[in-house]
């Protein structure tokens, strides 16, 4: 057990540690994950990584400040990561920071264009505030690196019945249920 390989390999215990973080992730124990990710950050602490995996694990918990304070260190200190700008930008835009969001998601899209949460979230927060020909357009993007995609077309329908263009809505309903038949979400 985890305890007896502490015990047996004392020099190992970052490792150790490190280790069970990425497997409670894995399994999605985020709160187990982020107090792993503490020890090693108290062992390690000049490791940007690392800063950056208990920031994701803050976000899925919805502790967006504190994903924010550690995605800050990681992004600071060196880790050009386009998931770290994006899990920044969403924590961002959740707390009602979106200039800063919006920098942040910019800069995932830039990092990585075929990322499509980080697209998905721009989009999302356009039509949040109203910028509705801003999202049309992030979610054409959407589209062209990924025909089939499920966030697109849903945020692309809710938009067009917001708008109350009905046809369009009702176009991109049939085109979810032709690609995805058997999909419960829908």
């Amino acid at each position: 057990d985890f305890t007896s390989a502490i015990a047996n390999a004392p020099e190992k215990i970052l490792v150790f540690y490190h280790k069970r973080a990425v497997a409670f992730v894995n399994q999605e124990l985020f709160e187990k994950a982020a107090s792993d990710f503490g020890v090693v950050i108290e062992l390690s602490p000049n490791e940007a990584g690392n800063y950056a995996n208990r920031g994701r694990c803050y976000f899925e918990l919805g502790k967006f400040e504190l994903a924010v304070k550690d995605l800050n260190v990681a992004l600071t200190n060196g880790q050009d990561n386009p998931y770290s700008f994006m899990y920044r930008g969403i924590s961002l835009s959740r707390l009602k920071k979106y200039d800063e969001a919006f920098a942040d998601l910019a800069r995932a899209i830039e990092l990585m264009p075929g990322l499509e949460r980080a697209r998905f979230e721009r989009a999302n927060l356009n039509h949040f505030l109203q910028k509705d020909e801003a999202a049309l357009a992030e979610i054409e993007e959407m589209i062209k690196a990924n025909p089939k995609s499920l966030n697109a077309y849903s945020l692309r329908a809710q938009i067009h019945t917001d708008l109350r263009n009905f046809k369009k809505a009702l176009a991109d309903c049939d085109r979810l249920l032709e690609f995805y038949p058997a999909d419960p979400r829908l």
